[in-house]
């Protein structure tokens, strides 16, 4: 059998042909003709569909591997030699390798006989994207778009992971999909996007989700087509996935207990005591539903992050249109259930949230015309609710133990006023590492800024809003992890290329963009962990010892509320007391304070560090918190767990700090 780019090729003049086509595909901007799928499926007939599917699954698999292997290599040679420099020669070499003198006589078809690409190479172009000048990458797209014939999920799943990543090459899948059925090719892409960090190629989904609502006589988007195709995963109208054995069920309730915990009921209760025999019956017909799991966790993660990217898109619904994706759907009516929400009819309005069958206010009272269809929906924010609504949401979601999907009772608000320059003063001049600070942007969907002194910047077209974040300079410091750190600077907004005062931009997008950029600092600066200050140079040093006795931002601050109301209900919660920027608590051998913007720990005598590790796994799984919206609140309340029972930390690397004279 021979081979070409690691591809088994048998005998055969079907093969052969079925090959040619495939290395006709050299152009990345042009999808295959009607002719070409018509001679595909001729040719794949000939061939036989199991024995094709066979042989190339593999293939493609390992294929996917040396997509991202190839990409770093050529990064790495234009990071060494310059982006254009001896292209062409690097291109070559790397050819031959990859042939192997490997030349059937059908390439020549194709090719004349020429492997290499030189600029007298006619199927050269400086357009094109560089995996496709290759063999093997014009072989991967010829095998990809057979499965527009093929329709093979074990190709769909390499397609799906190939757009994630490598998203450069994704659009030759997004044509694929473009021709299935949007309930099953809209749940997938929505999967690869909330995967991609790279904004551009999350647009390039998007543009074609919306397509699907197109095709549909359905307006709105992108975002209206996402919610009209989530898949119901076989949940029923409680938002359960049960199996049943007598008055006993097992599986998974969203609503309750959310997407990772199993459950066991006895006649709608939880069970107390199950017998052994109907637990081995229920585990044997619950092996089904716990192989699809992750698959039902990573929709239910997928879900809630576009739920909460509505803030950024303005929307709005009315009633009739809103319910049956937010409240009746099997998957999503979880989601919708445990938010609240904000109901306008004429001139009533109020905000409300899903208990026992009906939408209810803050006093528990049922809100009947809430249900109009006429009525309008959109998601609370509290930014544009009083303080004092904000409290007793807060305080609703304590009393009734509810835990949101996202933060949002507690969301952090960021209120621009007159005359108020204090969001400048908060972000201005933090010293950030890069590496992070870039991932962390990426992640929260903005443009990084650059040693070049460009700006971070965050586009909401809902609002016609520009938001940029400046990097104001540069450091290196070789002490600190990363090497590379940023200054930030100061923060200003743009609609229509004209600059914005902060008190024109809507209350809910500037909450929004602010929160981002807190988000972005809190985690990538070089206070939030601990360093031997005298090893690292003066100006990062000053940063450091100042940062921690900085006003706490927003995200800290509510930290501190859902603490002050949490401490009366913990076990160790007599033992502790908010002050400040600190949580302290007194330990049976010494007493302690914990930063509640960074989670550090210190003798709150001799301000020691404490290099405690928090037991996340364990404390996490039973203490209740309002929302799944902050690690760092996990972290510090296991810490203070720990530290209210000193006299049982057994770490011989803790000691020490804690009671350093015993030993």
């Amino acid at each position: 059998m021979r081979t070409i780019h690691d591809f088994p090729l048998p005998a055969g003049q079907a093969w052969e042909d079925l090959f040619t086509l495939f290395l006709s595909l050299d152009n990345h901007k042009l999808r295959p003709s009607k002719e070409w799928y018509e001679k595909a499926a001729v040719l794949l007939e000939e061939i036989g569909h199991e024995n094709y599917i066979d042989l190339t699954a593999n293939w493609l698999t390992t294929r996917l591997s040396k997509i991202h292997e190839a990409t770093n290599e050529l990064d790495d040679y234009w990071g060494k030699q310059g982006k254009h420099s001896k292209q062409e020669l690097f291109l070559t070499s790397r050819m031959e390798k990859i042939v192997q003198n490997q030349r059937p006589e059908w390439v020549k078809k194709v090719l004349d006989g020429d492997y290499m690409y030189t600029k007298e190479n006619p199927l050269y172009s400086h357009d094109g994207y560089y995996y496709f000048y290759t063999l093997g990458g014009r072989i991967l797209r010829g095998v990809i778009h057979t499965n527009t014939i093929l329709k093979n999920e074990v190709f769909f799943n390499v397609m799906d992971a190939i757009m994630k990543f490598s998203p450069e090459v994704s659009m030759d899948i997004l044509y694929i999909y473009s021709k299935e059925d949007p309930t099953f090719a809209v749940p997938r892409l929505m999967a690869v996007r909330d995967f991609i960090k790279h904004k551009t190629y999350k647009k390039a989904i998007d543009t074609a989700v919306a397509k699907f609502g197109e095709k549909g006589n359905k307006t709105g988007g992108a975002e209206k087509t996402k919610e009209q195709f989530v898949p119901e995963l076989n949940f029923n109208h409680r938002h359960q996935l049960m199996v049943k054995e007598g008055g006993y069920m097992m599986g998974i309730d969203l609503l309750k207990t959310g997407p990772t915990e199993i459950v066991i009921l006895e006649n709608g209760r939880p069970a107390v005591k199950v017998p052994s025999a109907v637990q081995k019956e229920l585990t044997t017909k619950f092996k089904p539903i716990r192989q699809e799991l992750k698959k039902i966790s990573t929709q239910y993660t997928l879900q809630k992050n576009r739920v909460e990217e509505i803030y950024r898109h303005n929307r709005e619904w009315k009633f009739e249109e809103w319910e049956p994706y937010y409240i009746s759907h099997p998957f999503t009516g979880a989601i919708g259930k445990l938010l609240i929400w904000e109901f306008t009819n004429g001139n009533r309005a109020t905000s409300a949230i899903y208990q026992q069958g009906g939408f209810v206010n803050l006093n528990g009272e049922n809100v009947e015309w809430a249900e109009d269809k006429e009525t309008t929906v959109r998601l609370w924010h509290p930014v544009t609710a009083s303080s004092e609504a904000t409290e007793d949401w807060r305080r609703y979601c304590i009393d009734h133990q509810l835990k949101q999907p996202f933060r949002q009772a507690f969301r952090e608000v960021y209120r621009a006023n007159e005359n108020d320059d204090k969001w400048t003063e908060l972000f201005e001049g933090h010293i950030v590492k890069q590496k992070q600070y870039e991932a962390l942007c990426k992640m929260r969907g903005w443009s990084t800024g650059s040693f070049k002194h460009k700006d971070s910047s965050f586009i909401l077209p809902a609002y016609n809003l520009s938001a940029y974040f400046q990097i104001a300079d540069q450091l290196i410091d070789e002490k600190v992890d990363g090497r590379f750190l940023q200054v930030t600077g100061i923060i200003h907004f743009e609609r229509n290329k004209r600059e914005l005062p902060i008190q024109e931009i809507p209350p809910v997008a500037f909450s929004e963009i602010m929160r981002d950029i807190d988000m972005i600092v809190s985690v990538s600066t070089i206070g939030g962990e601990y360093i031997q200050v005298a090893e690292v140079m003066e100006q990062t040093r000053n940063y450091y010892n100042q940062y921690a006795k900085r006003k706490l931002s927003p995200i800290a601050a509510v930290r501190r509320d859902i603490l002050q109301m949490l401490l009366p209900s913990l076990a160790f919660g007599d033992r502790c007391k908010l002050e400040g920027e600190y949580l302290y608590v007194t330990g049976r051998l010494a007493s302690y304070k914990i930063h509640l913007s960074i989670g550090l720990a210190y003798n709150s005598k001799t301000d020691r560090y404490i290099g405690i590790r928090p037991n996340l796994t364990e404390r996490s799984a039973t203490q209740y918190l309002p929302d799944e919206g902050d690690l760092m609140l996990t972290v510090i309340l296991s810490k203070a767990s720990i530290l209210a029972t000193d006299n049982e930390i057994t770490d011989k690397e803790i000691l020490p700090d804690i009671r350093p004279s015993d030993l």
